[in-house]
């Protein structure tokens, strides 16, 4: 099956790249740096070369990062099309689910739809929060101590990057997904403190926990390079995290999967002793 991945070095796009060329299939990849390491056999591409992405492409994996305004979702949607591209796995948010999409799903129903009105096969991946949003905490425990804290004692229940990826890799190449939406979690519940404790505790480095409320929280964003959309969605997530609004548990990725998902823990040591 000849597969193309808009995306592919990211925590999402790199293991599904490894995970589909272990099990044979044609990968073209998609990467902005032609620097990044891809496994072998998996031919790189520019993202600008969309067209090139995904000729003779069977299936599209879809991973953009969220901006306002016509984004390299919509050109690559116009292409697989055009391209004949017969199914589209969509890495998508959580936050796009209910009746009232929150934070950055907003954007992502957006785009959601616009695949949905393509005519082609879709899957809507839809993630809640990722264990490798904790990387930060890494990052500011090695670096002093301190870690600057959006979101309370807020209760969520993050899913490894890595588990995001198999399931992608079950969509693409097994039947039966297409025009289904599926909502991905972890299996444990956990609150950004109790991450930090275990960054500190991995790292053998004492922590100190800063709160940051949500108006603060949003102003370092912007000091990140945030545009003000992507901004204003970031302070609805501290919000709704801290008033425990998006605490939600699915099954869905362990069903798919038929095993137990990554532990925040089992995750954290993998990539701290990398």
């Amino acid at each position: 099956m000849n597969i193309a991945i808009l995306g592919a070095t990211g925590n999402v796009g790199r293991p599904l790249v490894e995970i589909l060329a272990r099990e044979g299939h044609a990968v073209r990849a998609a990467t902005r740096s032609a620097e990044k390491p891809l496994p072998a056999g998996v031919a790189r591409v520019s993202t600008s070369s969309l067209n090139e992405l995904v000729r003779d492409a069977d299936k599209l994996f879809l991973l953009a990062p969220p901006v306002g305004g016509t984004s390299v979702e919509d050109d690559a949607i116009d292409a697989a099309k055009r391209a004949g591209v017969k199914h589209v796995v969509k890495l998508s948010s959580i936050g796009a689910s209910g009746d009232n999409p929150k934070g950055l799903g907003v954007h992502h129903l957006e785009k959601e739809k616009l695949l949905r009105a393509s005519g082609m096969a879709w899957t809507m991946l839809r993630p809640g929060f990722f264990m490798s949003n904790a990387l930060t905490y890494v990052q500011q425990v090695r670096e002093s101590g301190k870690v600057r804290n959006y979101y309370g004692d807020g209760v969520m229940v993050p899913i490894a990057p890595s588990d995001i990826a198999a399931v992608a890799a079950v969509a693409l190449t097994t039947p039966g997904h297409e025009e289904k939406i599926y909502e991905l979690t972890g299996e444990v519940a956990i609150t950004a403190p109790e991450q930090i404790e275990i960054v500190s505790r991995v790292l053998g480095i004492h922590a100190t926990v800063i709160d940051v409320q949500p108006d603060e929280a949003v102003a370092d964003a912007r000091a990140r390079g945030a545009t003000e959309n992507v901004a204003a969605a970031l302070r609805d997530l501290y919000v709704n995290v801290r008033a425990n609004r998006v605490s939600q548990h699915d099954d869905t990725a362990r069903r798919l999967l038929g095993r137990p998902l990554v532990t925040f823990e089992a995750w954290l040591r993998s990539v701290t002793s990398a």
